[in-house]
């Protein structure tokens, strides 16, 4: 615990109540999921630490409610490694809270590149270019997603995620779509060839991605399966055993 309040002190967060609501959660954390986030849990937990600052979550729901609720979203798919997602959350941290992208939508979308083999580094600079090509090259992503102009730039300042799945959905379709976005890419000096595998396998499974979305934002919501594995975890006839000799 004292080691959990050390990461609290590192990350810039004081105040008795504070600390001991991240050392609440971090606790729960590394019970219930430390095997499952790589290893070393003190460094997810860190980073966990940082995506609820960067996502601006603490005014919302407070410190130990939005790490639980992130932890919660980070297990919502049976196939997803939490690891993996930590790691492109944070690659497109500095992206997709300017856009108004939520952390549950990129917590979905983390699920599903993982899902389908897409290298966490190289996919988050692919979505997170094209992120940047949608708003200024919007009329040549509009036309990729079949929108008007004007259509396509209300859903944009809107609902950026939902303009990133219309492109995508668009691309799928067949046509100029992913050429288009190559070449819009390409001219914003983005690598566009090098996102085209991502976006290539996000076309094909847009189906999938809001899927994935929707359960990360009804797990987020929820919050509530990490608390149930604590539980599991810290009454064992081990852990009893454990807390009797402490």
């Amino acid at each position: 615990l004292l080691g959990l309040t050390r990461i609290a002190g590192k990350l810039g967060i004081d105040g008795r109540d504070s600390i001991l609501q991240f050392v609440g959660a971090a606790d729960k954390i590394d019970l219930a999921l430390g095997e499952d986030l790589g290893g070393d849990a003190e460094d997810a937990i860190r980073e966990i630490g940082k995506l609820v600052d960067i996502f601006n979550l603490e005014g919302q729901y407070g410190l130990e409610q939005s790490m639980l609720k992130t932890v919660n979203s980070l297990g919502m798919a049976s196939t997803a490694n939490e690891g993996y997602i930590v790691n492109f959350t944070k690659r497109i941290a500095g992206i997709a809270p300017n856009a108004n992208i939520a952390i549950d939508e990129v917590l979905g979308l983390a699920a599903t590149l993982d899902k389908y083999g897409q290298m966490s580094e190289t996919a988050a600079t692919a979505v997170g270019q094209t992120i940047t090509g949608m708003y200024k090259r919007t009329e040549d992503f509009a036309r990729v997603a079949h929108m008007s102009f004007g259509e396509f730039k209300e859903l944009l300042e809107k609902d950026a995620n939902e303009a990133f799945l219309r492109v995508l959905e668009g691309m799928n379709r067949g046509g100029e779509g992913m050429t288009t976005v190559v070449k819009a890419l390409d001219s914003l000096t983005l690598q566009g060839q090098r996102a085209s595998t991502v976006l290539g396998s996000l076309a094909k499974h847009s189906d999938e991605l809001r899927n994935q979305q929707l359960l990360a934002n009804q797990a987020f919501t929820d919050g509530t399966s990490i608390i149930d594995e604590f539980n599991t975890k810290n009454n064992t006839a081990t852990a009893q055993s454990e807390k009797r000799k402490k």
